[in-house]
């Protein structure tokens, strides 16, 4: 679990916004690792984070993993199960003696064993997502998070420079993720993840690599990250194998400057929205709108893909303490895709962007 504190104050924070609801019940991920520092997943042994508007929170898991957890009783109840006990039964009569029961809020990415398995035990509740009121907790991070979200882009650009130096031509994609996969994890990064879309298989921005072997005159999308104690690290650079033709070059640089623009639009006040139009309107004005086919970025956190999201239409106001990505891309099928990608904060006065590796066109 780590210091108590921010958990402390988190839980705290978390029982002041309740309004309408009775209760939130937190199930295994990102959620409950932000709350109480516990990292566990899913499985058929449900585990359920109690927060009532009023009183100590409570945290029902299995007696065998109860027995790992470090002394909690300053932060939350634990309440143990055993293998043969109804744990549905036994978190509704948790909850019910707890106070009331009939607004309950429940982790958006709860399995649907445990939700449907509590709204049988549980029938005079109300089920809503828990997401707005923990979403904007999680938004902001504080500065021990930014540090560790810091030090991932750090490491991940460390990476990412050892990659390039190595050649590319005759490679496959798979290979070349794997490498590139490794290098992370010798940067002491979990969970690392890389794309590695070469030519027109650039042109699918979630490409999986495969047995495509890169050639000259490639462009080579790379967008990989991995987390730290928890928290993603994320980037994308596109780079040239051998000379670098026309269209790419113009592709390229407009990304650039959409790049740039995005980051500029990225201050407190601002909404994420303007963000994305600020981005789309550089590559739209060179004629190429129709080519940036997904939202300009997502906030970055314990998920890779979190609020506050840079899309279109998005009215929330960035404020310091906000991490998101700024990523727009152009994306000709058949033919090569090219996207820039930064972790930047909202500080107080403008934006601080993470990642430092460059932002050229570099010929591989």
């Amino acid at each position: 679990m780590g210091d108590q504190l921010p958990y402390a104050c988190r839980l705290s924070s978390l029982r002041q916004s309740l309004s309408e609801q009775d209760l939130v019940v937190i199930t295994p991920g990102a959620d409950l690792a932000y709350l109480t520092g516990h990292r566990s997943t899913p499985t058929e042994r449900p585990v359920f984070l109690l927060v009532f508007r009023s009183g100590k929170p409570a945290l029902v898991m299995a007696l065998f993993e109860a027995r790992a957890l470090p002394d909690l009783r300053d932060v939350l109840d634990v309440i143990a199960y055993g293998e043969h006990d109804d744990v549905y039964s036994l978190t509704a009569d948790a909850i019910r003696t707890r106070g009331e029961s009939h607004h309950v809020a429940i982790s958006d990415q709860a399995w649907a064993r445990p939700l449907l398995g509590l709204q049988e035990a549980m029938p005079e509740a109300r089920f809503v997502h828990a997401s707005p009121v923990i979403s904007p907790l999680r938004m902001r991070k504080d500065a021990a998070e930014v540090e560790l979200l810091a030090e991932a882009a750090r490491r991940t650009d460390r990476a990412l420079e050892v990659f390039i130096r190595q050649p590319v031509k005759g490679a496959s994609e798979h290979d070349l993720s794997g490498h590139l996969r490794r290098l992370l994890e010798d940067e002491g990064l979990e969970q690392p993840g890389a794309i590695i879309a070469s030519g027109p298989n650039g042109a699918s921005p979630h490409h999986r690599p495969g047995d495509r072997r890169v050639k000259s005159g490639d462009a080579l999308v790379v967008d990989c990250g991995g987390r730290l104690e928890g928290y993603f690290s994320d980037i994308t650079r596109t780079f040239s194998v051998g000379p670098a033709g026309r269209e790419l070059t113009q592709a390229y640089e407009l990304v650039r400057r959409a790049q740039a623009a995005g980051l500029h639009a990225v201050r407190p006040g601002t909404k994420a929205g303007d963000v994305d139009r600020a981005a789309r309107d550089v590559i739209e004005d060179g004629g190429m709108g129709p080519l940036f086919i997904h939202r300009t970025g997502h906030g970055l956190g314990l998920d890779g893909h979190e609020e506050p999201y840079v899309i279109g239409g998005n009215q929330l106001l960035l404020e310091p303490g906000m991490v998101v990505t700024v990523e727009p891309g152009v994306y000709q099928s058949g033919s090569f895709g090219v996207r820039i990608e930064d972790t930047v904060v909202v500080t107080e006065d403008g934006v601080r962007v993470l990642n430092a590796f460059p932002k050229e066109l570099i010929l591989l």
